[in-house]
């Protein structure tokens, strides 16, 4: 049976070696500057001090966005019914829904209010093939031999443990994998009051689900889930893996070939022209990184009011710009 390690790359470094001690010798001040050196090097390292990634904002060549999939209507409330309720029905994202409309996903909805439903996105594409993965947006993209093959969400790193950002060679698919558990999520977990233990068997406990793609040597990669959460996952609750829907991910196995290549990137802001039109589509930020809207990006002094509001809202539909 296949078995998967999942390295701790998590381990923090400047650790004492086992069986060292201080110096007895070293007097009160310089034990202190090296207590506070140590803490600051371990703090700045830890996952949830990450610095910002210098590839934040920027699409990697050779991708580019391509066009518009998708569509979108006004929805009357005809009955009593809230926004997940339509999210399962037309199989679209709650969190879009919620956000777009500005409406919790479970009070119900006014009779006679209307809604706007959507699954508009602007579409990467490339030459050759290769997969596009934008944190965002919380999606993972398809490009075989310069065709769209797919697209699929995709549940993301939290803030403290954030998905690497970079180019990864994506691996063999392994089939029933074993999750050897790293240390350092075995000590959140016992903190947490639910120890882990040492090693996950394959089965319906397992977090990996029932097939893993690993992303080079980063320690991450894409699998499944334990039990079918529908096509939309939550949008953070890894430690850094890509989660994805058991059917989806067992799609992305089967379509796996030798030689593709993965890349993992944080575009809050798309941006296509079609036919003389302009499209704009704004993200969340789940990591913080990048909280400033880029005005070199539209050419403008200033950012005027209606791009402010799709800014703020970003709710991840395309916008006609200008408005």
């Amino acid at each position: 049976m296949a078995r998967m390690v999942i390295t701790d790359r998590h381990t923090r470094p400047f650790s004492r070696a086992p069986g060292r001690v201080a110096r007895p010798h070293l007097g009160t001040v310089r034990r202190v500057m090296l207590h506070c050196v140590m803490l600051a090097a371990a703090t700045i390292c830890h996952p949830a001090w990450a610095r910002q990634p210098a590839q934040v904002g920027t699409l990697p060549s050779p991708w580019q966005w391509r066009t518009i999939s998708g569509h979108g209507f006004a929805y009357t409330v005809r009955q009593s019914l809230t926004l997940k309720v339509l999210a399962e029905a037309y199989d679209l994202s709650a969190r879009q829904l919620a956000v777009g409309n500005a409406w919790p996903l479970d009070l119900p909805l006014p009779v006679g209010s209307r809604v706007w439903l959507s699954d508009q996105r602007i579409v990467p594409g490339r030459s050759g093939s290769g997969g596009l993965v934008n944190i965002p947006e919380g999606r993972f993209d398809l490009v075989l031999d310069g065709v769209h093959v797919g697209s699929w969400p995709v549940s993301i790193g939290t803030r403290h443990w954030p998905t690497p950002i970079g180019r990864f060679p994506l691996g063999r698919p392994v089939w029933h994998p074993a999750w050897l558990v790293p240390r350092t999520i075995r000590a959140e977990s016992l903190r947490q009051g639910h120890p882990l233990p040492v090693q996950v068997p394959p089965g319906p406990l397992n977090p990996l689900g029932d097939v893993w793609l690993a992303l080079g040597r980063s320690g991450v990669g894409l699998h499944g889930m334990p039990s079918d959460p529908g096509r939309w996952p939550d949008a953070a609750m890894s430690h850094g893996c890509l989660r994805m829907a058991p059917s989806a991910v067992r799609q992305v196995a089967a379509k796996w070939r030798p030689g593709l290549w993965v890349d993992v990137t944080y575009v809050r802001v798309k941006s296509l022209q079609i036919q003389g039109e302009g499209f704009v589509e704004v993200h969340p930020d789940p990591y913080a990184w990048q909280e400033i809207p880029p005005k070199q990006l539209w050419g403008m002094n200033t950012l005027d009011t209606a791009f402010c509001l799709i800014w703020m809202r970003a709710c991840g539909w395309p916008w006609r710009w200008p408005q």
